[in-house]
Protein backbone atom coordinates (compact mmCIF):
# COMPACT_ATOMS: atom_id res chain seq x y z
CA UNK A 1 0.00 0.00 0.00
CA UNK A 2 1.60 3.40 -1.12
CA UNK A 3 2.46 5.56 2.52
CA UNK A 4 0.23 8.26 0.87
CA UNK A 5 -3.00 5.82 1.12
CA UNK A 6 -1.15 4.92 4.70
CA UNK A 7 -1.22 8.38 6.04
CA UNK A 8 -5.24 8.98 6.38
CA UNK A 9 -5.19 5.90 8.03
CA UNK A 10 -2.34 6.46 10.58
CA UNK A 11 -4.39 9.93 11.72
CA UNK A 12 -7.59 8.00 12.24
CA UNK A 13 -6.04 5.30 14.29
CA UNK A 14 -4.49 8.44 16.68
CA UNK A 15 -7.61 10.19 17.10
CA UNK A 16 -9.23 7.20 17.96
CA UNK A 17 -7.30 6.41 20.41
CA UNK A 18 -7.46 8.04 24.66
CA UNK A 19 -5.52 11.14 24.86
CA UNK A 20 -2.45 10.74 27.31
CA UNK A 21 -0.28 12.48 28.04
CA UNK A 22 3.07 12.59 25.77
CA UNK A 23 0.98 11.87 22.81
CA UNK A 24 2.04 14.64 20.40
CA UNK A 25 1.59 12.81 17.68
CA UNK A 26 -2.49 13.41 17.79
CA UNK A 27 -1.32 17.56 17.51
CA UNK A 28 0.90 16.79 15.23
CA UNK A 29 -1.26 16.35 12.52
CA UNK A 30 -3.18 19.15 13.44
CA UNK A 31 -3.28 22.86 11.77
CA UNK A 32 -1.44 24.83 14.82
CA UNK A 33 -4.32 27.43 14.66
CA UNK A 34 -6.99 24.77 15.38
CA UNK A 35 -5.53 23.63 18.52
CA UNK A 36 -4.10 24.10 22.14
CA UNK A 37 -3.80 22.63 25.27
CA UNK A 38 -5.69 22.77 28.67
CA UNK A 39 -4.43 21.28 32.16
CA UNK A 40 -2.33 21.84 35.09
CA UNK A 41 0.66 19.64 33.89
CA UNK A 42 1.43 17.98 31.45
CA UNK A 43 0.10 14.80 33.24
CA UNK A 44 -3.23 16.27 32.76
CA UNK A 45 -3.11 17.90 29.69
CA UNK A 46 -5.90 17.60 27.10
CA UNK A 47 -6.56 18.82 23.50
CA UNK A 48 -9.17 21.09 22.52
CA UNK A 49 -9.90 21.99 19.00
CA UNK A 50 -10.96 25.46 17.93
CA UNK A 51 -12.38 27.10 14.81
CA UNK A 52 -13.27 30.62 13.80
CA UNK A 53 -16.80 32.18 14.02
CA UNK A 54 -16.71 32.62 10.01
CA UNK A 55 -19.59 35.56 9.91
CA UNK A 56 -18.74 39.57 10.08
CA UNK A 57 -20.30 39.27 13.80
CA UNK A 58 -20.23 36.99 16.90
CA UNK A 59 -22.87 35.25 18.51
CA UNK A 60 -20.71 33.85 21.23
CA UNK A 61 -19.01 30.48 21.83
CA UNK A 62 -20.29 26.71 21.44
CA UNK A 63 -18.24 24.89 23.93
CA UNK A 64 -18.44 20.99 22.49
CA UNK A 65 -17.88 18.03 24.71
CA UNK A 66 -18.37 14.62 23.12
CA UNK A 67 -19.34 11.03 24.83
CA UNK A 68 -17.20 9.70 27.30
CA UNK A 69 -14.00 8.95 26.50
CA UNK A 70 -14.37 10.13 22.92
CA UNK A 71 -12.14 12.60 20.83
CA UNK A 72 -15.10 15.60 19.14
CA UNK A 73 -13.63 14.29 15.76
CA UNK A 74 -14.52 10.76 16.18
CA UNK A 75 -18.21 10.69 17.33
CA UNK A 76 -20.54 11.94 14.82
CA UNK A 77 -22.79 14.70 16.09
CA UNK A 78 -19.69 16.29 18.09
CA UNK A 79 -17.69 16.80 14.54
CA UNK A 80 -20.56 17.98 12.96
CA UNK A 81 -21.52 20.50 15.70
CA UNK A 82 -17.96 21.73 15.88
CA UNK A 83 -17.27 22.24 12.25
CA UNK A 84 -20.56 23.70 11.02
CA UNK A 85 -21.71 26.32 14.05
CA UNK A 86 -19.00 28.96 12.81
CA UNK A 87 -21.28 29.18 9.84
CA UNK A 88 -23.93 30.66 12.21
CA UNK A 89 -21.78 33.01 13.94
CA UNK A 90 -20.60 31.04 16.98
CA UNK A 91 -16.49 30.15 17.97
CA UNK A 92 -16.63 26.72 18.47
CA UNK A 93 -14.36 24.85 21.20
CA UNK A 94 -14.65 21.50 21.11
CA UNK A 95 -12.57 19.76 24.35
CA UNK A 96 -11.43 15.67 24.46
CA UNK A 97 -13.85 14.31 26.60
CA UNK A 98 -12.55 12.33 29.81
CA UNK A 99 -10.87 8.63 29.41
CA UNK A 100 -11.26 7.16 32.26
CA UNK A 101 -12.42 3.58 32.65
CA UNK A 102 -16.49 3.35 33.27
CA UNK A 103 -17.05 0.19 33.33
CA UNK A 104 -14.93 -0.62 36.18
CA UNK A 105 -17.00 2.13 38.35
CA UNK A 106 -19.89 0.75 40.91
CA UNK A 107 -22.89 2.35 39.40
CA UNK A 108 -24.79 -0.06 41.48
CA UNK A 109 -24.59 -1.77 45.07
CA UNK A 110 -25.30 -5.59 44.36
CA UNK A 111 -28.45 -6.72 46.11
CA UNK A 112 -29.92 -9.60 44.43
CA UNK A 113 -32.86 -7.74 42.48
CA UNK A 114 -33.72 -6.46 38.93
CA UNK A 115 -33.08 -3.16 39.53
CA UNK A 116 -29.84 -2.97 42.32
CA UNK A 117 -29.86 0.23 44.38
CA UNK A 118 -27.53 2.78 42.68
CA UNK A 119 -24.42 3.69 44.09
CA UNK A 120 -24.10 6.49 46.56
CA UNK A 121 -24.15 10.21 45.12
CA UNK A 122 -20.21 10.81 46.66
CA UNK A 123 -19.04 8.28 44.06
CA UNK A 124 -19.97 10.22 41.15
CA UNK A 125 -17.73 12.89 42.19
CA UNK A 126 -15.16 12.31 40.86
CA UNK A 127 -16.72 11.65 37.51
CA UNK A 128 -18.30 15.04 38.02
CA UNK A 129 -14.95 16.71 38.45
CA UNK A 130 -13.37 15.50 35.57
CA UNK A 131 -16.55 17.07 33.36
CA UNK A 132 -16.30 20.11 35.54
CA UNK A 133 -12.78 20.81 35.25
CA UNK A 134 -12.71 20.86 31.40
CA UNK A 135 -15.66 22.81 30.68
CA UNK A 136 -14.87 25.12 33.24
CA UNK A 137 -11.21 25.23 32.15
CA UNK A 138 -12.98 26.40 28.39
CA UNK A 139 -15.16 29.01 30.18
CA UNK A 140 -11.65 30.80 31.49
CA UNK A 141 -10.42 30.56 28.51
CA UNK A 142 -13.04 32.53 26.59
CA UNK A 143 -13.34 34.89 29.98
CA UNK A 144 -12.69 38.09 28.29
CA UNK A 145 -14.47 37.35 25.11
CA UNK A 146 -18.07 38.78 24.05
CA UNK A 147 -21.28 36.45 23.45
CA UNK A 148 -23.45 33.69 24.78
CA UNK A 149 -21.97 30.35 25.87
CA UNK A 150 -23.59 27.50 24.54
CA UNK A 151 -22.73 23.85 25.89
CA UNK A 152 -23.01 20.90 23.44
CA UNK A 153 -22.63 18.05 24.78
CA UNK A 154 -23.22 14.20 24.20
CA UNK A 155 -24.03 10.66 25.46
CA UNK A 156 -22.66 10.06 29.22
CA UNK A 157 -21.03 13.47 28.96
CA UNK A 158 -24.32 15.31 28.79
CA UNK A 159 -25.60 12.87 31.79
CA UNK A 160 -22.60 14.48 33.76
CA UNK A 161 -23.33 17.70 32.40
CA UNK A 162 -27.02 18.04 33.45
CA UNK A 163 -26.41 16.96 36.74
CA UNK A 164 -23.58 19.30 37.11
CA UNK A 165 -25.78 22.64 36.04
CA UNK A 166 -28.94 21.23 38.72
CA UNK A 167 -26.59 21.16 41.70
CA UNK A 168 -25.09 24.33 41.03
CA UNK A 169 -21.69 23.24 40.27
CA UNK A 170 -21.55 24.49 36.62
CA UNK A 171 -22.88 27.75 35.99
CA UNK A 172 -22.81 30.75 33.41
CA UNK A 173 -23.85 28.24 30.61
CA UNK A 174 -26.77 30.42 28.74
CA UNK A 175 -28.06 27.17 26.71
CA UNK A 176 -27.34 23.83 26.68
CA UNK A 177 -28.04 21.04 23.87
CA UNK A 178 -27.59 17.67 24.75
CA UNK A 179 -27.46 14.38 22.34
CA UNK A 180 -28.79 11.19 23.40
CA UNK A 181 -28.07 12.13 27.12
CA UNK A 182 -27.84 9.42 29.39
CA UNK A 183 -25.99 7.50 32.48
CA UNK A 184 -25.45 4.08 32.23
CA UNK A 185 -27.22 2.71 35.83
CA UNK A 186 -31.18 2.75 35.88
CA UNK A 187 -32.16 4.73 38.73
CA UNK A 188 -29.87 7.92 38.18
CA UNK A 189 -30.57 7.57 34.46
CA UNK A 190 -34.40 8.30 35.41
CA UNK A 191 -33.01 11.46 37.94
CA UNK A 192 -31.27 12.46 35.25
CA UNK A 193 -34.26 13.28 33.13
CA UNK A 194 -36.01 14.50 36.37
CA UNK A 195 -33.12 16.48 36.62
CA UNK A 196 -33.16 18.07 32.72
CA UNK A 197 -37.11 18.47 33.08
CA UNK A 198 -35.97 21.00 36.01
CA UNK A 199 -33.18 23.24 34.40
CA UNK A 200 -33.58 26.90 34.14
CA UNK A 201 -31.97 27.54 31.43
CA UNK A 202 -33.04 26.52 27.28
CA UNK A 203 -32.49 23.21 26.50
CA UNK A 204 -32.26 21.10 23.31
CA UNK A 205 -32.41 17.66 23.53
CA UNK A 206 -32.00 15.78 20.62
CA UNK A 207 -32.30 11.73 20.66
CA UNK A 208 -31.18 9.46 17.81
CA UNK A 209 -32.71 6.54 16.89
CA UNK A 210 -29.24 5.01 16.81
CA UNK A 211 -28.42 5.80 20.68
CA UNK A 212 -27.85 3.35 23.59
CA UNK A 213 -30.98 2.15 25.37
CA UNK A 214 -30.60 4.20 28.16
CA UNK A 215 -31.04 7.24 26.46
CA UNK A 216 -33.82 6.18 24.00
CA UNK A 217 -36.21 4.49 27.24
CA UNK A 218 -36.25 7.76 28.95
CA UNK A 219 -36.57 9.50 25.85
CA UNK A 220 -40.64 10.21 25.86
CA UNK A 221 -40.45 10.57 29.70
CA UNK A 222 -38.38 13.44 29.29
CA UNK A 223 -40.70 15.10 27.46
CA UNK A 224 -43.46 14.23 29.80
CA UNK A 225 -41.30 15.66 32.98
CA UNK A 226 -40.47 18.24 31.26
CA UNK A 227 -44.05 19.36 30.46
CA UNK A 228 -45.21 18.52 34.32
CA UNK A 229 -42.30 20.93 35.36
CA UNK A 230 -43.29 23.20 32.90
CA UNK A 231 -39.87 23.97 31.46
CA UNK A 232 -41.10 26.59 29.03
CA UNK A 233 -37.38 26.33 27.36
CA UNK A 234 -37.32 22.50 26.71
CA UNK A 235 -37.60 21.17 23.45
CA UNK A 236 -36.81 17.48 21.99
CA UNK A 237 -36.02 17.11 18.49
CA UNK A 238 -35.50 13.43 16.83
CA UNK A 239 -32.21 13.29 14.58
CA UNK A 240 -32.75 11.15 11.01
CA UNK A 241 -30.00 8.62 10.55
CA UNK A 242 -30.18 9.07 6.85
CA UNK A 243 -30.41 13.09 6.89
CA UNK A 244 -28.22 14.14 9.71
CA UNK A 245 -25.02 11.96 9.66
CA UNK A 246 -24.62 12.57 6.45
CA UNK A 247 -25.38 16.39 6.13
CA UNK A 248 -23.52 18.47 9.02
CA UNK A 249 -25.53 21.40 7.52
CA UNK A 250 -28.89 20.32 8.04
CA UNK A 251 -27.58 18.87 11.61
CA UNK A 252 -26.60 22.35 12.11
CA UNK A 253 -29.65 24.16 11.25
CA UNK A 254 -31.62 22.68 13.78
CA UNK A 255 -29.57 23.54 16.37
CA UNK A 256 -29.54 27.41 15.04
CA UNK A 257 -32.83 27.34 14.14
CA UNK A 258 -33.58 26.34 17.80
CA UNK A 259 -30.87 29.10 19.34
CA UNK A 260 -32.99 31.86 17.26
CA UNK A 261 -36.23 30.81 18.26
CA UNK A 262 -34.69 31.23 21.92
CA UNK A 263 -32.76 34.81 21.16
CA UNK A 264 -29.05 33.59 20.57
Amino acid sequence: MSKYLMLPLFIIFYISQPLQAGQDDLAYYLPPHEYFWLGDSEESRYLVLHRENQLPFLRGAAIILPDWGFHPLTTTYSKMSYQAMPQYGWETLAVHAPTSDLSTFPWQTENGTPYPTAAEDRELDDIRQQVLTRVEAVMTHLADEPGFRILISEGVSAGIVIDLISRGELTDIDALVVINPNIPQWQLNREMSRKLARLDIPTLDLQSSEATHWSLEEAERRVMLASRYQHMGYRQRGLSPQTHRQNEHTFAQVIYGWLSYEGF
